[in-house]
C-alpha cells in the first residue's frame, strides 16, 4: 500500500514538472516571423519596411517593442559616418501605433506603445517603415547594397526570416551573398526564392538565436544611380566629423607653430667645409654613425634598418656567419655563432651578440617573418646601448617655449574627442575624459622617464641604476592603461581623432628631435660622415684621387663599408661607386663570395644583386621577426559577415 502512495505522489511530482515545463516554453516571448522589404529609390535612397510578428507574454514585452537602428557606421579612413532615418509610419496588428524616438548611445531607439497601457499577452504584428540615404556603395564596375537585414542585437529569437530587395527599375542583380549567424560569422543558413529582373528575394533556413541576424550584400551595374561628388562626399565627412576637423587644424597649427620655434632656437650650427673621406669617422661604430646621423632611431635609421647594420657589421668582422635560404614563409635566415672572442667590439655590438647568443660556437638563431621573442630583446638592448653612448654628447635640447606646444596639445586633443564623439552627452563627457587621461598619462610617464635620462650623467653606481629602475617600472605601468585608453578613444571619437591625438602628442614631445641642435662635437662629426658619404656616393675616380690617396678596390674594401652604407642608407649608391672605382683601377670583380654569407640564390654573388637585394631582404625580416605581429580585418561584399554593412542594430520589449 505504501508502495502505491509513492508511486502516485511521484506520477502527481511528474505531472506538475511536466506542466511547468511546458508553460515556461509556451510563455517564451519571441519572434515567429520578420520580414524585411527594401526599396532602392531612384535618389539611392532606402525605404525600409520591417514586418515583426513577436509572441508576448508581459515579462519583457508589456507595453510593446522598441527597435534600435544604428546611427554610427565605420566610412573611410576610420572616421564615422552618422545615418539620419526618417520614421514613415509605424502600425500595430494593422492599425497605427503610437511611438516616440531617442537617442540611446550609438543608436536611434524606436519605442513602439503607449507609455501608460500594457499589451494584451498573445501574438502582435508590427510593421516599422522608415527612409535612410547614404547606404549604397559605388565603385566603377558595380553599385551594391550591403544591409543588415535583422541586426544581431535583439532580445529574442527569431523562427523565420524572409527578405525582399526592389533594385533601381531597369537594373539587374549581379552578385549576390548572405550571411548568418552571429557578429562576424559567415554562416550561410538561407536560400534564394526568388532573382529575377531588379527583385531579389530570400529566406532564413533555420531559427536564429538571440544574437544572431542576417546580412546580404547585392550588387548590379552602376549608372543607375546618381553618384555623390566628391565635394558632397568631403561635406558629409566633415559634418558627421566636426572634432576630426578641429583635430586637423589644430595638428596644422601645432606643426607651423614648432616650425617657428625650431627656426629661432633649434637650428645647427653652421657647417664647415665638406672633404670627401675614405674611411669612416675614427672610432664610431656602423650603428653610431647611423644613429647620429639620422639623429635617432627613426626614419632612415628605424629599428628594422639598425638591426639589419648590427647584424651585417658582426657578420663583416667574423663573429656570425648569415645563411640566407631565400624562402617567403618559414625560417628565412640563420644566424650562426663562430669561434671569435668578442674583443674590443662596440657596446651596441657587444650587447646585440650577447643577447642572440650565449657564446657558444655553432649556436644558432633561425629567423622567419614571425615574431621572434629573442631578437626583439636582442634589438631593445643593442638600441639602448647605442643610445646610451651616443646621444646626449652630440645633441643639445633647446626647451624654450616647448611647454605651450604641450599645453596646446592636449586642450586641442581633449576638444577633438568631445567633438567627435557620436553619442550623446554622456559619450560626450567619456571621449573627453579618455583623451585626457591618455595625454596625462603619456605626458607624466614621458616626463620621468626624460629627467631620469637626463641625469645618467651626472649620477653613478647604485644612483643611476636607481634611477633606471624607477623608468622601468614607470613604462611597465603606464604601457597597459595608456593603451587602453588610446583604445577607448578610438571607440568613441573615431580612429582619426585617436591618430591625431596621437600625433600632436608625439608632435610636441618628438619635437625634442627636431629642436636638437648639433653640438660643437656633434656638428665636427656629421660633418665627417657628410665627407664620407660623398667618397661612397661619388663615382668619378679621378676626383677621388685628385683630393688623396684612394684605398685599393677589393672586395674586403667593399664589405667594410656594407654596413656603414646600409646605415646611412646608400648601399645601392655604394655598389655602384665601388664598381665604378674597381673599372677605373683595373682590378676585375668577379662574383661575391663573402665568407660570412651564403645563400642558395646565384645570383647573390654578383655584387650588384647582393648590395640591392641582402639589405632590403633582411630589413623586411628584421621588421618582422623583432616586432610584435598586430592583427585588422575588414569587411567587404567577398568578404562579408553578418552583422556587417548598413542597417542592423535589434532591438527588445518595454
Amino acid at each position: 500500500m505504501r508502495v502505491e502512495k509513492v508511486r502516485v505522489c511521484a506520477c502527481i511530482l511528474a505531472s506538475f514538472l511536466l506542466l511547468g515545463l511546458a508553460f515556461n516554453a509556451a510563455a517564451e516571448e519571441r519572434i515567429t516571423d520578420y520580414d524585411i522589404q527594401i526599396i532602392v529609390e531612384e535618389t539611392a535612397d532606402l525605404t525600409v519596411t520591417e514586418t515583426i510578428q513577436v509572441v508576448s507574454e508581459g515579462v519583457q514585452i508589456r507595453r510593446g517593442i522598441f527597435r534600435d537602428l544604428p546611427v554610427v557606421h565605420n566610412a573611410a579612413a576610420g572616421l564615422f559616418d552618422l545615418v539620419d532615418y526618417e520614421v514613415l509610419a509605424v502600425t500595430r496588428d494593422g492599425n497605427p501605433e503610437p511611438y516616440f524616438t531617442v537617442p540611446e548611445g550609438e543608436f536611434f531607439r524606436i519605442y513602439i506603445g503607449h507609455e501608460n497601457r500594457f499589451l494584451e499577452d498573445g501574438p502582435h504584428r508590427y510593421k516599422i517603415t522608415y527612409r535612410v540615404g547614404g547606404q549604397i556603395r559605388f565603385s566603377e564596375n558595380s553599385d551594391e547594397l550591403y544591409w543588415n537585414l535583422t541586426g544581431t542585437n535583439w532580445a529574442f529569437p527569431i523562427e523565420n526570416v524572409t527578405a525582399s530587395i526592389v533594385l533601381p527599375k531597369g537594373a539587374a542583380v549581379v552578385d549576390m551573398s548572405g550571411y548568418t549567424g552571429g557578429y562576424g560569422d559567415t554562416g550561410s543558413d538561407y536560400e534564394i526564392l526568388n532573382s529575377a529582373g531588379n527583385k531579389v528575394s530570400l529566406r532564413a533556413t533555420r531559427r536564429l538565436e538571440s544574437g544572431e541576424g542576417v546580412t546580404v550584400s547585392v550588387s548590379w551595374p552602376p549608372g543607375f544611380l546618381p553618384v555623390p561628388g566628391v565635394i558632397d562626399r568631403a561635406s558629409d565627412l566633415l559634418t558627421d566629423n566636426p572634432g576630426a576637423a578641429i583635430g586637423a587644424a589644430s595638428l596644422a597649427f601645432l606643426a607651423g607653430y614648432l616650425f617657428l620655434v625650431w627656426w629661432r632656437v633649434g637650428r645647427d650650427p653652421q657647417a664647415g667645409t665638406i672633404i670627401p673621406l675614405f674611411e669612416p669617422p675614427e672610432g664610431f661604430s656602423p650603428a653610431a654613425i647611423g644613429h647620429i646621423y639620422a639623429r635617432g632611431f627613426t626614419d632612415g635609421m628605424a629599428p628594422a634598418r639598425a638591426l639589419t647594420v648590427g647584424i651585417t657589421s658582426l657578420a663583416v668582422k667574423g663573429f656570425i656567419t648569415v645563411e640566407d635560404l631565400n624562402k617567403n614563409t618559414g625560417t628565412r635566415y640563420i644566424l650562426r655563432r663562430t669561434d671569435k672572442p668578442a674583443d674590443d667590439l662596440p657596446k651596441g655590438e657587444l650587447a646585440l651578440l650577447n643577447r642572440l647568443f650565449s657564446g657558444d660556437e655553432g649556436e644558432e638563431v633561425t629567423l622567419g617573418s614571425k615574431y621572434d621573442a629573442t631578437l626583439g630583446a636582442a634589438k631593445n638592448a643593442y638600441m639602448k646601448a647605442v643610445g646610451d653612448e651616443y646621444s646626449t654628447a652630440y645633441f643639445r635640447k633647446n626647451n624654450g617655449k616647448w611647454f605651450l606646444g604641450v599645453v596646446f596639445a592636449a586642450v586641442a586633443s581633449i576638444g577633438s574627442a568631445v567633438l567627435n564623439a557620436p553619442g550623446g552627452e554622456d559619450g560626450k563627457v567619456l571621449a573627453g575624459a579618455l583623451a585626457l587621461f591618455f595625454c596625462v598619462l603619456v605626458s607624466v610617464f614621458y616626463w620621468t622617464v626624460r629627467n631620469c635620462w637626463a641625469q645618467r650623467a651626472r649620477l653613478g653606481g647604485a644612483a643611476r641604476r636607481k634611477r633606471f629602475l624607477v623608468a622601468f617600472l614607470i613604462m611597465l605601468i603606464a604601457a597597459a592603461p595608456a593603451g587602453l585608453f588610446a583604445a577607448g578613444v578610438i571607440l568613441t571619437a573615431s580612429l582619426p581623432v585617436a591618430l591625431m591625438i596621437a600625433a600632436m602628442i608625439g608632435l610636441v614631445f618628438g619635437s625634442f628631435d627636431v629642436l636638437d641642435s648639433l653640438t660643437v662635437r656633434g656638428r665636427a662629426v656629421m660633418d665627417e660622415i657628410e665627407g664620407y658619404i660623398v667618397f661612397m656616393t661619388t663615382t668619378d675616380w679621378d676626383r677621388m684621387e685628385a683630393i688623396g690617396e684612394m684605398p685599393t678596390p677589393s672586395e674586403a674594401m667593399f664589405e667594410k663599408n656594407l654596413p656603414y652604407s646600409i646605415a646611412l642608407g646608400v648601399d645601392d649608391a655604394w655598389t655602384r661607386t665601388f664598381l665604378a672605382y674597381a673599372k677605373a683601377a683595373s682590378i676585375p670583380v668577379g662574383d661575391h663570395k663573402a665568407s660570412w654569407y651564403r645563400s642558395t640564390d646565384s645570383r647573390m654573388t654578383r655584387p650588384t644583386d647582393f648590395s640591392k637585394s641582402f639589405s632590403s631582404r633582411m630589413v623586411s625580416t628584421m621588421a618582422s621577426a623583432s616586432s610584435r605581429p598586430s592583427s585588422s580585418s575588414s569587411g567587404s561584399r567577398s568578404s562579408g559577415s553578418s552583422g556587417g554593412g548598413g542597417g542592423g542594430g535589434g532591438g527588445g520589449g518595454w
